[in-house]
């Protein structure tokens, strides 16, 4: 009897873990190509969603981003509130 149990419960664990990947198997979508009015910057895209005063210099310091104002809280993740941000420091 116990045998049975057994090979019932490897059938659906392998039942189920090849189901799961039947259906994340399937083609990736591809993006359409721009066209030549987007191109010329028709549209709204990621650059201009970036803050006004943003560089691509790279990441700032930390002693810049998180200065002596900033209120700082202790958890699973350390927190740090200055005015309206709240920034999560990740280890």
């Amino acid at each position: 009897m116990r045998s049975n149990l057994t090979v019932a419960a490897a059938l659906a664990t392998l039942l189920g873990v090849g189901g799961c990947s039947v259906f994340s198997s399937s083609a990736p979508e591809t993006s359409p190509t721009p066209t030549a009015s987007s191109a010329e910057g028709g549209s709204a895209g990621p650059a201009s969603a970036r803050r006004p005063g943003a560089s691509n210099d790279g990441p700032r310091p930390y002693t810049d981003v998180v200065t002596d104002e900033a209120e700082t809280r202790e958890g699973l993740f350390r927190t740090h509130r200055i005015d309206d941000e709240l920034l999560f420091e990740i280890p």
